[in-house]
């Protein structure tokens, strides 16, 4: 099992382009997972690429493409 990289709250406010700001907005609500460290917060890259799969929209018809194949 590969081990998973941990994100400092800077290099993932470059990752999802969002200011630092927000994604403090975002751990306080409970709205992106994180680990809280002293008072330090980190985050899996793991973790952080399945909740950005989460937040997808796929486009209306999308379904009838993946049937195609």
């Amino acid at each position: 099992m590969a081990e998973d990289t941990l994100l400092t709250i800077e290099e993932l406010s470059q990752k999802i382009k969002k200011p630092i700001k927000t994604i403090y907005s975002y751990t306080s609500q409970r709205q992106i997972p994180h680990y809280k460290v002293g008072k330090g917060l980190l985050f899996s890259e793991t973790k952080i690429n399945a909740w950005l799969e989460s937040k997808a929209i796929d486009p209306l018809g999308f379904e009838a493409f993946e049937n195609e194949e």
